[in-house]
């Protein structure tokens, strides 16, 4: 087992060391390796659960770069080395935090066995990180599930069918509300006891923080709750108000001149400006470039008719993005006439998006 995860870790050095045309085939050599390797290994520590080797191949399966892709050939023996680890003592193990990181950020929350691992390690491991990095994997675990739950609500014809299949099954027992709930007491659980924990890929940066930003976000930026005010400046410097907006559907979009997908979604917002004029609907906009003279070339150019705040000179780690907790970009939110978020996209994905937003917008204009 210990020569077969050396061989594949060697090549996967290899690769990220490599540059060029070269790199492909590095990356294809790693890639096979990996898929003739992993199933071996995790076929040789089933034979003797129990043993140390075992246990450090199982730790290395889970956090394997291809597993946590969930590589479909690969992510079975993922599942199986956690069910090892669950059954034959890993969840006592004081090394585990990161597995328990690899599962919370990597892996989909309705895989049973990998839930009962971290519960586990939450509620008997002696290692306070990998305590503490248990609860907050299943704080980002329970997350996931409630906004697949709300999404099974309000598009679940925008969902693929695996994730769908597993909501409706989730649904029989259980409510968005529900599993919000649970995901808030998690990410509570992270700040109030395991702050100052690390987080094993960046020991530098502290779970604490980490948790309070996706507890901020459920408590106020969650489908249902009223959106944060923005107060501040347009890109011509004349003063602007998200509230000042109240009565209205709004479509609220974080975009960059920077970003090619905020560009490549522009040309439908300008359509959708131009179907919703003379409608109780407004589009605004949050610019994220550092340089004001940039955004205002890219509304001339793309041809902006509404209008944005400038997130000022720090771009997409200024004060708005920062309070809104924008990672991704595009990404954008619709508000109904009460100011409470209704719809959140991350991303842009063309028609389907389109369609999804429309249906929406039309939807809300009738509860008007």
């Amino acid at each position: 087992m210990t020569q077969l995860m050396r061989t594949v870790d060697a090549a996967e050095r290899a690769y990220s060391k490599a540059a060029g045309t070269n790199r492909d085939a590095l990356w294809r050599a790693y890639t096979s390796l990996n898929a003739t390797n992993v199933p071996k290994i995790i076929a040789l520590a089933a034979q003797e659960p129990s043993s140390p080797t075992a246990f450090i191949s199982c730790e290395w399966i889970v956090t394997n770069r291809q597993v946590a892709q969930d590589a479909p050939q690969l992510f079975a023996c993922g599942l199986e080395a956690v069910e090892l680890l669950r059954d034959h003592g890993g969840a006592t193990n004081p090394t585990v935090a990161p597995q328990c990181w690899a599962i919370g950020h990597n892996w989909d929350w309705w895989h049973k066995s990998s839930l009962e691992f971290l519960q586990d390690v939450m509620t008997k491991n002696p290692d306070r990180d990998a305590r503490g990095n248990a609860a907050y994997a299943l704080a980002r675990l329970k997350n996931d599930e409630c906004e697949v739950l709300e999404w099974l609500q309000t598009a679940p014809d925008y969902m693929s069918d695996r994730v769908r299949k597993s909501a409706v099954e989730a649904a029989k027992t259980t409510d968005s509300l529900t599993v919000r709930g649970e995901a808030e007491r998690f990410f509570e659980s992270v700040v109030q006891t395991y702050s100052n924990c690390p987080v094993p890929v960046k020991p530098e940066s502290m779970l604490g923080e980490r948790a309070a930003h996706h507890l901020y976000e459920l408590q106020h930026l969650g489908t249902g709750q009223v959106a944060p005010e923005i107060a501040g400046e347009d890109l011509d410097g004349q003063k602007l108000k998200l509230s000042d907006y109240r009565g209205k559907i709004v479509f609220l979009s974080f975009w960059g001149s920077w970003c090619s997908p905020c560009m490549a979604m522009i040309p439908h917002e300008r359509k959708l400006a131009a179907e919703m004029a003379g409608k109780p609907f407004a589009l605004l906009g949050v610019n994220s470039d550092g340089n004001r003279l940039d955004a205002k070339r890219a509304v001339e150019k793309k041809k902006i008719t509404w209008r944005s705040f400038w997130s000022g000179t720090n771009g997409w780690n200024g004060p708005i993005p920062t309070a809104w907790n924008v990672k991704d970009w595009p990404t954008a939110y619709l508000l109904d006439s009460k100011g409470i978020i209704r719809l959140k996209l991350v991303g842009f994905d063309g028609t389907n998006s389109d369609n999804l937003l429309n249906r929406t917008i039309d939807r809300l204009l009738k509860e008007q």
